[in-house]
């Protein structure tokens, strides 16, 4: 059984990085079983990329590390809930389970009535959704870093 708390913690010092950056603090890991394969953090801002998610940053790390596009087996970690675009990419890249940090609240969720379970069901391939996980120290992180960038 893998730790999540260990494998979020991680996460988290990436989301920190991205916050340090300039981005919106999220962070993201791939594990497989005890292994790290892929890590990224958001870098929407810093890189001027639409598509550069933690999840997403995260799966091209993956990538460039095993040279395969397979990551059945895998665990994704993500402090944020993930976008319908981010879920997509677990979806038809094989990850099978997310645990997730803090999930998108009703009053900030920007793409309607949208949850990671629902687009995940939606698209009918059974991935796995844990959270919340850390959930305090993920939303500390993301406001912490929103309130230094003028955001909150």
């Amino acid at each position: 059984m893998a730790d999540h708390e260990k494998f979020m913690r991680i996460a988290l010092d990436e989301a920190r990085k991205s916050g340090a950056a300039g981005n919106r603090a999220v962070g993201a890991v791939i594990a497989r079983g005890d292994e790290i394969v892929g890590i990224g953090g958001n870098q929407r801002e810093s890189a001027v990329d639409p598509l550069g998610h933690a999840e997403t940053t995260a799966l091209l790390d993956a990538v460039s590390k095993t040279k395969s596009l397979d990551f059945s087996g895998c665990t994704l970690y993500t402090t944020l809930e993930p976008c319908p675009m981010c879920c997509g990419a677990i979806a038809v890249n094989g990850i099978e389970v997310v645990v997730v940090g803090a999930m998108h609240t009703e009053g900030n969720r920007r793409w309607g009535d949208y949850t990671v379970q629902k687009v995940t069901d939606m698209i009918g391939i059974g991935t796995e959704i844990i959270t919340p996980m850390l959930e305090d120290e993920c939303n500390a992180v993301l406001h912490e870093y929103d309130v230094k960038l003028g955001r909150a």
